[in-house]
């Protein structure tokens, strides 16, 4: 049989359980939009415990983990309570909801600490297992230095990250997508000079949040035009458990939509990934699998 043949087979039928997980590969579950103020909804108890159930290597906050603003007492009180028990392997980002406290994310910077990256940035990077992983801000009007802009701090130093991590399998992620169906929030065009950086770096997969619910995209250059050869999948999890929205356009290069609490689990290994939607009620959705660039 063909070794292409053997990888296809493989992808589809793999079990994503980190029991099968070999050494040289490494695990994430992702989600954004996670806790309620005390008293309101509890869907992220309810994610949480399926990151509890699949024990994998890093955890993704992709923003707005905290209702309705970022404040130090709120994450102590509600994000804390839930997925604050996976504070030692969690690499957030930040989003719109944690700069309402008008004290520059003060709270969220705290609480997460070093894991945020450095203080009032929002953006880092880091090597999980053998993929280079890149996190930024997306809100581009609080980004010192320029915002998402060309040429901007933020843009300079996400060419210079890319260029410097020629890994196999790279994965970025942030939390408003470039490119979405319309559940309330659409997309971010003010990402466009971000995003063709990730093109021109080779980006394999992207994760977002911000829209409440789970969405699977093809890969697209700035243009939105589909290029399977050498743009990134777009994951869309904003399902931690804030509230769910309804969708109310759909984007010509979306493939897969659910409206479910849940997380994304996401398998890494040296040259490609697994991965599938875990909704709190148990069932699993959208396995898919990949190459990496």
């Amino acid at each position: 049989m063909p070794v292409v043949r053997r990888l296809a087979i493989t992808l589809t039928v793999i079990a994503l359980s980190s029991v099968m997980q070999p050494a040289e590969s490494a695990s994430l579950t992702a989600a954004g939009d996670i806790s309620s103020p005390p008293g309101g909804s509890r869907g992220d108890v309810l994610t949480a415990d399926l990151i509890r159930r699949w024990n994998p290597t890093a955890v993704l906050a992709l923003g707005d983990v905290q209702y309705e603003a970022g404040e130090l007492a709120n994450f102590q009180h509600a994000y804390d309570r839930s997925w604050g028990a996976f504070k030692a392997r969690t690499y957030p980002v930040i989003g719109n909801h944690e700069y309402l406290g008008g004290d520059g994310a003060a709270g969220y910077f705290d609480y997460f600490g070093a894991a945020a990256g450095p203080r009032g940035l929002g953006y880092y990077s880091f090597e999980l297992g053998p993929w280079h992983v890149v996190a930024l801000n997306s809100s581009c009007s609080m980004v010192p230095g320029g915002g998402c802009g060309h040429g901007s701090a933020q843009w300079s130093w996400l060419k210079q990250d890319l260029a410097a991590h020629r890994t196999r399998c790279t994965l970025a992620y942030f939390h408003a997508p470039y490119r979405a169906s319309t559940a309330v929030h659409g997309g971010s065009p003010e990402l466009l000079h971000l995003w063709a950086q990730l093109v021109a770096g080779d980006v394999d997969l992207v994760l977002n949040g911000h829209n409440h619910v789970y969405e699977r995209l093809k890969p697209m250059r700035t243009t939105g035009n589909v290029d399977l050869t050498g743009a990134p999948w777009t994951i869309v999890a904003g399902t931690g458990g804030r509230s769910i929205y309804p969708v109310n356009r759909v984007h010509p290069s979306s493939v897969y939509r659910l409206r479910k609490y849940g997380v994304y689990r996401l398998i890494m290994y040296p040259d490609h990934w697994i991965g599938a939607f875990k909704g709190v009620d148990g069932n699993t959705y959208d396995r898919t699998g990949q190459r990496c660039h």
